[in-house]
């Protein structure tokens, strides 16, 4: 279900802070739209607000980028934009899930710059804004990527990919920044606090369908990307 769009999320923040104008031109910076994207990144890519664990994950935000193919004699690929963290990499093309390798191993893996080595790959890891891969392609392989992704900014009339029912979050979040910027210690404690018992209340309907056996969305040991800022 489609909930507000950018312009409603913005909007409904200004009433907040009593239609105030000025916090819409300050420099170049709409701070309104300033606000609810920063509220609605750091609620997609953290779990942690106030010292506080938020035990939630966004099936939203997980997907599957097939448009991604090695090169031959080329041991990396660019990761694709927005990939915040990576789950698997199924080799496509042989009909094979690359299993995840640590990066210290890959660099011990000498011969990974031998040509007669070359191979279709078996294992990844992470290293900076790359996919290396062992051993080192000797064809171009079609990738499918499972991934954790970053959401783009909002903009116009576009919705959060979160769905509706995180409208409000981000919108308690988003009052948080902005009455902290502004001083106002109060009213940001009273958004902060509509923030946690909102949140709370939904991640307990997430944990329903997990509970269930329908889906789950946490990540196995073994499928995690251990690279990416830990």
């Amino acid at each position: 279900m489609a909930g507000y769009g950018f312009d409603e999320l913005t909007a409904e923040l200004k009433l907040k802070f009593k239609q105030r104008t000025d916090l819409e031109t300050v420099g170049s910076v709409n701070f309104y739209e300033k606000w609810v994207n920063d509220a609605y990144l750091m609620l997609s890519t953290r779990d942690r607000f106030w010292k506080r664990k938020m035990n939630y994950k966004f099936p939203q935000l997980e997907s599957i980028y097939s448009s991604a193919s090695t090169t031959a004699s080329t041991a990396y690929l660019t990761i694709p934009a927005l990939t915040m963290y990576t789950i698997e990499i199924f080799d496509y093309t042989s009909s094979n899930p690359l299993n995840w390798m640590n990066p210290k191993e890959y660099i011990r893996r000498t011969d990974r710059a031998d040509s007669n080595s070359y191979a279709a790959p078996q294992e990844w890891c992470r290293i900076g804004g790359y996919y290396y891969f062992w051993p080192t392609p000797d064809d171009a392989y079609v990738l499918e990527i499972l991934r954790r992704t970053i959401p783009s900014p909002l903009s116009g009339t576009s919705t959060s990919v979160l769905g509706a029912e995180w409208d409000p979050a981000i919108l308690y979040l988003a009052g948080w920044i902005g009455f902290d910027a502004q001083g106002e210690v109060a009213r940001a404690d009273r958004e902060k606090e509509n923030f946690i018992e909102y949140v709370d209340g939904l991640v307990g309907i997430y944990y329903n369908e997990e509970k269930a056996g329908h889906q789950s969305y946490g990540l196995s040991a073994a499928s995690k990307d251990y690279s990416y800022g830990r």
